[in-house]
């Protein structure tokens, strides 16, 4: 959307800021336990009757050494739910709230001291000029060998080819990944009957170190309630003239 357009021509925008940040932090953390469980593999086992345990042997999150990346609603969320498993939590932020850290047992480091620090990368972070491609190559060298990365906030932070190099390398252990940095051709319709033509998408679905769902990490009951009561809100602040937040022009 170009703001700058909408405002030109007298068109008022408005969002919904934020709906439902606890959906999306329990998904994060559902994803990182079920690879650090090996959740996938068992049920593919349990559907061909195979009860063997043989290579199932996990991890607990407990006492991990984990990392936020982006600390807003969504990252202290996650946080206070990554409390509960006594993890070592660091994070880092543009905008750091130092109260919220001291409260939460929580240290904010800088962005390299943070990836040497993340066993278990979990990135919360919006797509802006600033985040895209944050996570490539380069600042994957700085991740500990075989981490988790989780990824439930905007794909294009992390740059898609580089993540597959290192899987295939060995640098990154696991992906977990709820966006896609090229997402918007394929994600929330159905293309069961057709050809993928997407080749990094294919490599992503078919990589046995990835998990995906399709931008599902928001979808609870609670927000879409949430969205919706919001959306006429801003219909009715609009067509009363209420001042508003969330109007963006």
């Amino acid at each position: 959307m170009d703001l700058n357009a909408a405002q030109e021509f007298g068109i008022r925008v408005t969002h919904v800021p934020k709906y439902s940040p606890e959906s999306i932090a329990e998904h994060s953390l559902w994803m990182a336990l079920s690879i650090l469980r090996h959740a996938k593999e068992g049920q593919e086992r349990i559907k061909e009757y195979n009860f063997s345990l043989d290579g199932l042997v996990g991890s607990t999150l407990s006492g991990k050494r984990v990392g936020v990346l982006g600390v807003g609603e969504i990252g202290k969320s996650l946080v206070g739910l990554l409390q509960g498993f006594s993890c070592d939590i660091k994070g880092h932020d543009i905008i750091e709230d130092i109260a919220f850290a001291k409260a939460n047992k929580m240290e904010y480091l800088d962005f390299v001291r943070l990836l040497n620090h993340s066993e278990i990368l979990f990135v919360n972070l919006p797509l802006n000029e600033l985040t895209k491609h944050v996570l490539s190559k380069d600042s994957f060298q700085h991740l500990p060998s075989k981490c988790i990365i989780v990824n439930t906030g905007r794909g294009a932070p992390i740059k898609t080819e580089e993540l597959l190099d290192s899987l295939n390398n060995g640098r990154v252990g696991f992906a977990a990944l709820d966006v896609y940095e090229f997402e918007e051709d394929y994600y929330f319709e159905d293309h069961s009957g057709e050809e993928i033509k997407d080749e990094l998408l294919k490599k992503l679905i078919a990589h046995p170190n990835v998990f995906m769902t399709g931008h599902q990490a928001y979808l609870t009951n609670e927000s879409l309630e949430t969205i919706s009561n919001v959306t006429f809100q801003n219909i009715n602040d609009f067509v009363k003239n209420n001042p508003s937040g969330n109007f963006l022009v």
